[in-house]
């Protein structure tokens, strides 16, 4: 009973580690694919590198599209208009989201 289970769990363990194997390139492929767009939208002089002044251009945009979002949320769901939004406004929000991302997985499911 002991070699059994002892036998069943060096199984288990080495599935997982061949698992684990075979689907970490995928990730590391897609980390090294975010990283080369960023890097291609970003490398103004086209050195390969990001210098500082190009990584301060890289965080004001995203900081711009940011602030841009924020501002498109306030809009849409501040529904008394006083610049902040409340409990009920958030909830309404994040109901909306969670439909949104959902609706998304769905359709990506079929």
């Amino acid at each position: 009973m002991k070699k059994t289970l002892f036998t069943l769990l060096a199984l288990v363990t080495s599935f997982a580690v061949v698992h684990a194997k075979e689907t970490q390139p995928k990730h590391e492929d897609s980390i090294a694919d975010k990283r080369n767009k960023i890097l291609q939208e970003n490398d103004l002089n086209k050195d390969g590198k990001l210098d500082s002044s190009e990584i301060d251009t890289m965080l004001q945009k995203k900081k711009e599209k940011h602030e841009a979002h924020h501002q498109e949320m306030l809009t849409k769901y501040d529904a008394n208009k006083n610049g902040k939004l409340d409990f009920d406004e958030r909830a309404k929000m994040k109901s909306d989201q969670i439909q949104s991302r959902n609706s998304s997985e769905n359709k990506t499911n079929k």
